[in-house]
């Protein structure tokens, strides 16, 4: 019967290269603490003004994306071993940045739909915020009224849902 291999035994060849990411876990260290430090970033958008609308959703856009790397390397270093609790850990730690990403930026919704929907759809046609029209008129069908009173659907973000049904696979 064949031996299981483990990955340090397989041809580099057929292992995914992550390096493309970060060169190594030094990089990933100062990647992860520089988007946990952009994290205070989202205080300078608060309140959310149709001025400064654009640039509050380009930093959060940034941001993500930034994070998303962060992520993505923990959780394939994570993946190369499952027994590895060092990558384990990393992999966790991705998981709470994107828990705090998701907190910072919460206000984000609710504070457009608070702006005058008047001035916000003369805005959306602006070449600044033109880039966000589907993304904000999402948001403004999303409203539902009752007895004059603005409520927000309740929404579940589909990441979270991704990132739970991930880590429940993580024994």
């Amino acid at each position: 019967m064949n031996k299981i291999k483990t990955r340090s035994e397989i041809d580099p060849q057929f292992k995914w290269s992550i390096t493309d990411l970060y060169e190594n876990d030094e990089a990933w260290e100062a990647a992860y603490a520089k988007c946990s430090a952009e994290l205070a970033g989202f205080s300078a958008f608060s309140p959310l003004t149709l001025e400064n609308l654009d640039a509050c959703l380009k930093f959060r856009d940034e941001l993500a994306k930034n994070i998303e790397r962060v992520y993505v390397y923990a959780n394939l270093k994570s993946d190369e071993d499952n027994t590895n609790t060092k990558y384990q850990g990393l992999a966790d730690r991705a998981d709470a940045l994107i828990a705090q990403y998701s907190s910072s930026s919460a206000f984000i919704e609710p504070d457009i739909l608070a702006l005058d929907e008047t001035e916000l759809l003369k805005a959306l046609k602006t070449d600044r915020l033109k880039i966000y029209d589907h993304y904000i008129s999402d948001i403004l069908r999303s409203r539902v009224h009752n007895d004059g009173r603005i409520l927000r659907n309740l929404q579940c973000p589909e990441h979270h849902i991704r990132y739970a049904e991930r880590s429940g696979y993580n024994f």
